[in-house]
């Protein structure tokens, strides 16, 4: 639990550090640039090709990373968890539009489509 805890809030603070850029006209190239000097550098680098692609491969389905996320939750009921329950707000609202069978990474493809969504 504790290892999913930092997969599932990494990708949710990568996902929303895109967004930003993307928000802010800063080139996707050039974020990941400035990421590989941060604390995500490890996550960027290791999803960068799925974000410029849009690929992303099947390893760990996105429904169930939702589901890790409530375990958490509910594990850590005793402990004050925002980042995890921030990050879950992330997996249920891509599961609700249904995006639970695509690979959990891509929550990133998920957020990025957000603001496009928000838009209209």
């Amino acid at each position: 639990m504790v290892a999913n805890t930092t997969l599932l809030t990494t990708l949710a603070a990568l996902g929303e550090t895109l967004e930003l850029a993307q928000a802010l006209g800063v080139p996707t190239d050039v974020a990941f640039e400035v990421l590989s000097a941060t604390p995500l550098a490890a996550a960027a680098g290791r999803r960068r090709e799925s974000v410029e692609s849009g690929e992303y491969p099947l390893r760990f389905s996105l429904g169930l990373a939702r589901k890790d996320a409530d375990l958490i939750l509910s594990a850590g009921a005793a402990a004050d968890l925002r980042l995890v329950s921030a990050a879950r707000s992330w997996f249920a609202e891509a599961d609700r539009a249904g995006e639970a069978d695509r690979d959990y990474s891509a929550i990133l493809d998920h957020i990025l489509r957000a603001r496009e969504g928000s838009a209209d």
